[in-house]
């Protein structure tokens, strides 16, 4: 898991991927840095058309994606992503992916 945990966050809506509904939020508060709820709530609209748009299979155990970081590039992946991260019902951390916009 990143180092960078999320300690609160806020939900911006449901997407439906492969017949399954899972919930999304964006992070407003990570052990690193806090995030204006307003801030955060500018970038919904484009961040659930990343993961809308996502081809990448999730694990079948995801019920939620909390933005982390906002769209940024980074020396592993060069093109500009959202990270997100992905739980489970139970809130447990899964894996982090890229959302491309």
């Amino acid at each position: 898991m990143s180092s960078n945990k999320i300690i609160s966050s806020k939900a911006i809506g449901n997407v439906t991927l492969g017949g399954k509904t899972v919930a999304l939020a964006i992070a407003t508060h990570t052990q690193n840095w806090k995030r204006p709820e307003n801030v955060a709530l500018a970038q919904a609209p484009s961040f659930k058309k990343a993961v809308e748009k996502s081809g990448t299979p999730l694990p079948s155990a995801t019920a939620k994606i909390t933005l982390r970081e906002s769209q940024h590039p980074s020396p592993a992946d060069t093109k500009d992503h959202y990270t997100g991260v992905l739980e489970d019902a139970n809130k447990k951390y899964l894996e982090s992916q890229h959302f491309y916009k």
